[in-house]
């Protein structure tokens, strides 16, 4: 298998670390009977399904998140009254449209 230069793989480190978890129990692995490897074989590739399954959950959450948050920002956005956001000190962060008309600023 050819690997792709650190700077394309964006899990990178992680994928690094994992090499280095499995290079650790390599010795352990080396004592496996045929069966127990076919047992782990068979495990492993139901843990892949599985966290196959959970990425496209998360993926599909992440869209639906990213839904709802633009139509909150929509709707403080253009609400009819101004909403501000101040800091501790009582500066203000930031303003919807209706906030930024009545202060005479875009």
């Amino acid at each position: 298998m050819k690997k792709s230069p650190a700077r394309k793989e964006p899990n990178f480190s992680l994928r690094r670390k994992a090499e280095k978890k499995l290079e650790q129990q390599t010795d352990r692995l080396r004592d496996l009977s045929k069966n127990d490897m076919e047992q782990l074989i068979h495990e492993l590739g139901t843990h892949q399904i599985e966290l196959e399954m959970q990425n496209e959950d998360l993926r599909q959450a992440q869209v639906a998140l990213d839904a709802l948050h633009r139509r909150y920002a929509d709707l403080y956005d253009f609400a009819p009254v101004g909403y501000f956001i101040f800091d501790g000190s009582g500066l203000i962060l930031e303003a919807n449209l209706a906030g930024a008309n009545i202060l005479g600023v875009s």
